[in-house]
């Protein structure tokens, strides 16, 4: 999984130091905060900014960064900071743990220059898709990453074949979906109660 993620990202990234409002605990912090900048070589800070003020302090003695964060932190950061203050340094913020509300993807676009990058996946399936959403409040498609096979079953939930699985069987997922005609997905909500 870290390879695909370098295959996807690693240009835009470079050797900017990953730091992280996530712990790597989550398998998302685990991946995105220490895996992946091992198996590309990359610096990553190992410092957990839970305050914002952490977070503008580790970027300037990082330079080149790119931010590993959750929708809840991202929602409440511009309120907290001033945006632009990440423009100099941040070369990239990635997103996971749930969908990133519209609004808030559209204040980073409109104030820092760029919406952030958001990962779709869980625990079990690894990375799935990623999206960034518009400025405009346009395409909320996710886009799979490098060897994902996904469609649709007649319950409209989303199946999956992956790498990552101990085994080639489609996985049924428990969020319904919609595919679109460019080989990516809308996601239509929750197939269960959680």
């Amino acid at each position: 999984e870290a390879r695909t993620l370098e295959s996807v990202w690693g240009h835009l990234l470079g050797q900017a130091t990953m730091v992280a409002t996530v712990p790597h605990h989550h398998i998302y912090g685990m991946l995105f905060r220490l895996v992946w900048p091992l198996a590309a070589g990359r610096p990553f800070d190992a410092h957990l900014c839970a305050h914002p003020l952490d977070l503008l302090e580790r970027m300037a003695r990082c330079g080149d960064a790119a931010i590993v964060s959750s929708p809840a932190h991202l929602a409440r950061l511009p309120e907290l900071i001033e945006l632009e203050a990440l423009k100099p340094a941040a070369r990239c913020i990635f997103s996971s743990g749930g969908p990133l509300a519209a609004a808030t993807a559209q204040e980073f676009a409109r104030r820092f220059g760029a919406a952030p990058t958001e990962v779709y996946g869980s625990t079990e399936t690894g990375g799935i898709a990623w999206r960034r959403q518009a400025e405009t409040g346009g395409s909320s498609a996710w886009t799979p990453f490098p060897g994902m096979e996904i469609e649709v079953d007649a319950q409209q939930a989303l199946r999956l074949r992956s790498p990552y699985l101990a085994h080639r069987e489609w996985m049924t997922l428990d969020d319904a979906a919609e595919l679109t005609a460019d080989g990516r997905f809308v996601l239509k909500g929750r197939l269960d109660r959680v």
